[in-house]
């Protein structure tokens, strides 16, 4: 039985958010998970716009509550508390091979039993 995962898109333009949301439908059917794009911050893994000041900000207030934090930037910033970084502009390889990878180990899936700890 395949799990159902949602991944979030936070401090990224509306352009940036439509190709993702398009490569998790062309590609989020995983072996072991099911990925769809989430419309809350709250979703299993979120990926965060480190090249955002605002995103930066709201994520050291405590505005982003995930499981799963991941950076992107074009600098190579990676936010507090973010356990991989994808480089941006975003790359479809890289984002299918961080979501292969949560899928290939089910003890790391972000939304298997409390795997990560909430941030906060």
């Amino acid at each position: 039985m395949k799990t159902q995962a949602t991944l979030h898109c936070y401090g990224f333009s509306d352009h940036e958010r439509t190709i993702i949301k398009s490569l998790l439908q062309t590609f989020g059917e995983l072996p072991n998970t099911q990925w769809r794009y989430g419309e809350h911050e709250s979703a299993d893994v979120v990926l965060i716009d480190c090249d955002n000041p605002q995103a930066v900000q709201d994520l050291a207030d405590g505005m982003l509550n995930t499981r799963f934090l991941v950076a992107c930037s074009s600098r190579q910033y990676r936010c507090p508390g973010a356990r991989d970084l994808l480089r941006k502009p975003l790359r479809p390889r890289e984002l299918v091979t961080l979501l292969t990878s949560l899928d290939d180990a089910p003890g790391t899936r972000p939304n298997s039993s409390d795997a990560y700890p909430l941030l906060t």
